[in-house]
């Protein structure tokens, strides 16, 4: 699932900019077709021509930004939650529809004005049926403009949701900041995820995978760490989401070598054990630590120091869940 491809939302007065000037462009093309009729007969049908191209252009723009979201009721139950988390759901599905009873509404206007200007009398007629024509086109798509600013501050949060493969055996790597996830990650996948010397370097969930017997391994680094929901900020709620709606299993990293208690470290496993997941310890940077601190940390929690051995442990995890 990838939100980055939805397209910017216009605005009401963008979407009428754009369609008048493409009525006009409709018009100064179609105006060497007309030879029959009076001067005012071929004024009548020009200005019946701009019209409907107005009107068409509005209507198919409309109907651009709402097939250009997915179905929120068809989502899988990640994206569902981070909707829920991140915006107001229900006024998110009532935005669409009014846009797309919008879009219908200009539509029905482009098939309704050929009768309108066939009635017209005289030029100043003409001119008022033209007028009031212009009027309805633009009321339509301006009565929609509240809808579509909130369209466009969806997508802007939708943007940042993360690139997952809801259908992918999927791996959750956790641990508190700075211990090496998106260092795993990049060993486990060959991604090129941030990596700096600081904590809360992640300012996203990163995704790589990994191939096995065919099968795509997904793997997610998630960022921070995990506070009560009500505290967290948006990625680290997306991180929690991600990890109870969409991971088959955890990768839990300890690491010896920052300031963090080993004690915050195994309360930190121990919450995410709550979510029902298999969890797979790892211990980060192993290359650094004196061996008998390492032996000691694997005699009192069981653990994997190789990414080797890491992989072999998530494939048979995936064997017996997948295959």
């Amino acid at each position: 699932m990838n939100f980055q491809n939805i397209p910017p939302v216009d605005t009401s007065t963008m979407i009428i900019d754009v369609a008048f000037k493409r009525g006009g462009k409709h018009a100064t093309e179609y105006k060497p077709k007309l030879k029959r009729g009076t001067h005012f007969e071929r004024q009548g049908k020009l200005e019946q021509e701009r019209l409907k191209a107005i009107a068409k252009s509005a209507g198919a723009t409309l109907s651009r930004i709402v097939k250009s979201f997915p179905s929120i009721d068809a989502l899988p139950e990640l994206y569902a939650r981070l909707i829920d988390e991140t915006l107001d759901t229900d006024k998110l599905k009532q935005s669409l529809a009014s846009v797309a009873t919008a879009a219908r509404n200009t539509n029905k206007l482009a098939g309704e004005l050929g009768k309108t200007f066939s009635s017209a009398k005289d030029k100043k007629h003409l001119l008022a049926l033209k007028r009031q024509a212009i009027g309805r086109v633009s009321s339509v798509v301006k009565r929609v403009d509240k809808q579509l600013l909130y369209l466009e501050k969806a997508r802007k949060i939708m943007r940042d949701f993360p690139a997952i493969k809801p259908e992918a055996f999927t791996v959750a790597i956790a641990g508190f900041p700075n211990v090496g996830k998106s260092t795993l990650l990049n060993k486990l996948t060959g991604s090129k995820a941030e990596i700096d010397e600081y904590a809360f370097t992640t300012k996203t969930l990163n995704a790589g995978s990994f191939e096995y017997r065919h099968n795509k391994i997904q793997c997610i680094d998630t960022p921070g760490t995990l506070a009560r929901l009500e505290k967290m900020n948006p990625i680290e709620k997306q991180a929690y989401l991600a990890m109870k709606y969409a991971a088959h299993m955890i990768v839990y990293i300890y690491d010896l070598t920052e300031e963090y208690p080993v004690e915050d470290q195994e309360r930190l496993e121990k919450t995410l054990g709550k979510y029902g997941k298999e969890i797979v310890v790892y211990l980060s940077k192993t290359d650094i630590l004196e061996k008998e601190l390492v032996q000691k940390f694997r005699k009192k929690k069981d653990s994997v120091i190789d990414v080797e051995n890491l992989k072999k442990q998530i494939t048979e995890i995936f064997e017996d869940e997948f295959l």
